[in-house]
């Protein structure tokens, strides 16, 4: 019975997880022409205590994201600075992340050329379209895909 209940939790924590990032890609894609969709995103972000990697790079994108919505220049380039450098901590924890990959990619190939952060784009696109055919969570691969499409 005791063992019940574990597998129980450990299944509910795991869908909740997946429904979670879910969310957060939804919104990501959303974010981008949304500042509503973006309000959301930084909510759901800002409400995880135990961030993945994964997690806060999409919070450092949402950061740079809100820079786009702002009319201070100051504030501006305080949110682009603070975004990039999580993403980029994200990205040198875990460098064989894919989909951090992807968020960094998506930003740098958005972000106004005058800022410079536009290192990693070959680099970056290299990587998800040479291992894209390994990743075995089917979700995961129709997001990078259709993403990867449409920037």
């Amino acid at each position: 019975m005791n063992k019940l209940i574990i597998l129980l939790i450990i299944f509910s924590l795991n869908i909740s997880h997946a429904q979670s990032i879910q969310d957060v890609r939804k919104l990501y894609i959303e974010s981008s022409y949304n500042d509503s969709k973006l309000d959301s995103l930084n909510h759901l972000l800002e409400e995880k205590k135990n961030k993945t990697n994964t997690l806060s790079a999409y919070y450092g994108a949402s950061l740079l994201l809100k820079a786009k919505y702002l009319k201070n220049p100051f504030k501006k380039i305080s949110f682009f600075e603070k975004g990039k450098n999580i993403i980029e901590n994200a990205i040198s924890k875990e460098p064989t992340n894919i989909e951090i990959a992807l968020i960094r990619y998506s930003i740098q190939k958005n972000s106004p050329r005058f800022l410079m952060y536009n290192k990693n784009l070959i680099e970056d696109y290299e990587f998800i379209t040479t291992n894209i055919s390994f990743i075995k969570d089917k979700k995961l691969k129709k997001y990078i895909s259709e993403t990867i499409k449409n920037l």
